[in-house]
C-alpha cells in the first residue's frame, strides 16, 4: 500500500520541481505538472483549494493592473530558478475566487498575481 501511494504521489512531487512541462502554452486550464507546481508553491496559503483542473488568470504590473500569461509566468520562474540555483524562488500571490466571482469571470477559479505587492481587493480585476 505504501508503495502504491508513493508511486501515485511521486510524479506530482517531482513535477513541482521540474518545470519543463510547465508554461508550454497560454491555456488558462492547468496541466497536471502546472497544478502540482502551484499546489506546492501555494501550500501555505491555498487552504483546501487544489489547482488540479483549475483555470487561472495571471496578472502582473506594479499595481496588478496588467494581464499576464501562463507562459510568461513560467518563463520568469525558470529564469529566477536558474539565476538563484534554487527551486523555491519566484513570487506570486494567490486569490481564490468565490463562486459568484467565478461566474462573473467566465469560469476562472483563481488569480495569480506576480506583483511585489499583494492586492487588497479584487476591484477592477473581476468584472
Amino acid at each position: 500500500m505504501k508503495l502504491l501511494l508513493l508511486l501515485v504521489l511521486l510524479p506530482f512531487g517531482l513535477s513541482a520541481q521540474k518545470l519543463d512541462s510547465c508554461g508550454l502554452n497560454n491555456r488558462s486550464l492547468l496541466n497536471a505538472q502546472e497544478a502540482a507546481y502551484f499546489n506546492t508553491r501555494h501550500e501555505d496559503t491555498r487552504g483546501e483549494f487544489s489547482f488540479l483542473n483549475k483555470r487561472l488568470i495571471f496578472i502582473t504590473g506594479e499595481a496588478g493592473g496588467m494581464l499576464g500569461s501562463k507562459r510568461g509566468y513560467f518563463d520568469d520562474v525558470k529564469k529566477w530558478q536558474a539565476a538563484y540555483k534554487r527551486n523555491d524562488v519566484g513570487g506570486s500571490s494567490l486569490i481564490v475566487l468565490t463562486e459568484a466571482q467565478r461566474l462573473q469571470s467566465n469560469g476562472y477559479d483563481a488569480i495569480v498575481c506576480t506583483t511585489p505587492q499583494k492586492l487588497d481587493s479584487l476591484a477592477g480585476h473581476v468584472k
